[in-house]
């Protein structure tokens, strides 16, 4: 079983497609990537090709961020500025700034219903490939989903770009606004993710955040040696652990 709640079904311009899936903390599996096509990053259970719709925990209470004021500064009045976080993992060290102006609904999450709450704790990134990204924060080492809070609003239409070193959000593939704790690292440029339109198929993935140090940390888990399970087709052999996350500024 993965994460029920997020899937990235990736197309590759060479007609790549990975189908991952993901529980608890974001879905199911990532997918494959393109920089040409939209793919699809699933929070789903089950197999690879067909995931049942996930049965989320909340960890406390259920927190819905649509069509909800930012509380993070107005940006008119007062300068915001970005919070930088560092994820210890078992590979190194990566940091993180996170772009409060751009996506404040999703800076929130990230931090108050998760990093804070110890929630990344000994989490483990369950879906790595060196063609497209590195997707982490939803399952434990032995494969246990975590529980999550409810999802929040799809800010990307910020216009923000998925870069290679850009950090976004995952979710369901048909609902944008069910992103809840899972998040992916993008080692290539990944275009195809980009927000399209306002349909539920076009809206892509949110970006939050960029790594600003230890991308060949990224690299290096990305290129990690497989072990792939069921549900897991791309899982690393030895798992890389997220062992906190620290906020430095």
């Amino acid at each position: 079983m993965e994460f029920p709640f997020l899937r990235l079904l990736f197309t590759f311009a060479a007609a790549l497609s990975l189908a991952v899936g993901l529980t608890g903390c974001g879905g199911k599996e990532a997918a494959t990537a393109s920089t040409e096509e939209t793919p699809e990053v699933t929070e789903t259970a089950g197999s690879t090709e067909a995931a049942a719709k996930p049965a989320s925990t909340p960890l406390t209470s259920t927190i819905n961020y649509q069509n909800q004021p930012s509380i993070y500064g107005n940006a008119e009045a007062t300068p915001i500025t970005n919070p930088v976080v560092i994820l210890h993992t078992s590979a190194g060290d990566i940091q993180i700034e996170l772009f409060m102006e751009q996506a404040p609904q999703t800076v929130g999450n990230f931090l108050d219903n998760y990093a804070r709450q110890g929630a990344y704790e000994n989490t483990i990134f369950h879906y790595v490939d060196p063609k497209g990204f590195i997707l982490g924060g939803g399952y434990t080492a032995d494969l246990t989903a975590k529980p999550t809070r409810g999802g929040i609003n799809n800010e990307s239409d910020n216009r923000v770009s998925h870069e290679r070193g850009t950090v976004a959000m995952s979710h369901e593939p048909n609902d944008p606004h069910s992103a809840t704790c899972q998040f992916f690292i993008n080692v290539v440029d990944n275009t195809g993710l980009n927000y399209q339109g306002n349909d539920p198929d076009q809206r892509g993935y949110c970006v939050f955040g960029r790594v600003t140090q230890g991308m060949e940390i990224v690299d290096q888990i990305a290129a990690a040696a497989l072990a792939p399970q069921e549900g897991f087709d791309n899982l690393p052999g030895d798992p890389i652990v997220i062992q906190s996350v620290e906020e430095v500024k």
